[in-house]
């Protein structure tokens, strides 16, 4: 993968759990490292739940190989935070990795 193609920069995040004064366990996000990547938009739809409009935008994001990445890490992308959909290795080699991220747009 050529490197001028990788012009974004995502931070990769990591749930951790954590306890706040009153002891009631809540879900934080924690940056562990920031990637080089190419994202790319697929698609959007909206779509009516609970009586309210949502909005959903698929992307597709390509960087270099990260063994450690999983769908339960989720990717900041400036003030937009895309959840890991899909994880593939594009040629078994371990040089790229594309990821289907999906991201909950406000309508």
């Amino acid at each position: 993968m050529r490197a001028g193609r990788l012009g974004h920069i995502v931070d990769i995040q990591e749930a951790t759990e954590t306890q706040d004064e009153y002891g009631s366990m809540g879900r934080t996000w924690e940056t562990i490292l920031a990637r080089r990547a190419f994202v790319k938009p697929l698609s959007g739809r909206e779509a009516e739940v609970a009586r309210q409009i949502v909005a959903t935008a698929t992307h597709e994001v390509r960087m270099r190989y990260l063994s450690m990445l999983t769908p339960a890490h989720r990717l900041q992308f400036g003030t937009r935070t895309f959840e890991i959909g899909q994880k593939l290795n594009v040629d078994e080699r371990n040089r790229e990795l594309v990821l289907i991220c999906t991201e909950q747009v406000a309508v």
